[in-house]
């Protein structure tokens, strides 16, 4: 219900105000605290909690990577870079299970989604800063009257 709400409204309106970038980086800090939460949850209404956090996240952050790729990316190479885009998401569906089941058999839960949860966090810093120094090469761009590209 909470995603279906995400999705259905949420992410929209999220977007109009702040941009793609800042919502992919909500998205992401909401999911990598819902799985920070869900490892350290001492009973059923913390982990409930936390799972909802990080289903509010999901639809603000899952969208926003073939909406920017599609902006970034010139028409003619779209189907390549989408292509990558796919094998990479379908490589890590292959190995993320592997790796943390590898963790979980030897730390336990609270490792898996503390790891989960720095590489989350991490890719929403990765998002956050770059999207800010995009945002100030277009400033100066605009400052010199050069015009605008997209990075």
């Amino acid at each position: 219900v909470i995603s279906f709400g995400m999705s259905a409204g949420g992410f929209n309106r999220i977007q109009r105000v702040f941009g793609l970038p800042a919502t992919s980086t909500v998205g992401l800090l909401s999911v990598s605290t819902g799985l920070m939460f869900m490892g350290l949850s001492p009973n059923l209404v913390y982990t409930i909690t936390a799972c909802a956090v990080y289903v509010i996240g999901i639809p603000l952050f899952t969208p926003t990577v073939p909406i920017m790729l599609m902006q970034c990316i010139p028409p003619s190479m779209r189907g390549y870079v989408m292509g990558i885009d796919s094998a990479v998401n379908t490589v890590g569906r292959i190995i993320s299970p592997i790796i943390f089941g590898a963790v979980y058999a030897r730390f336990g839960e609270k490792y898996v989604f503390g790891g989960a949860a720095v590489v989350v966090f991490l890719a929403a810093l990765i998002t956050a800063f770059k999207s800010y120094r995009t945002q100030v090469e277009k400033d100066q761009q605009m400052g010199q009257g050069k015009d605008l590209q997209v990075s």
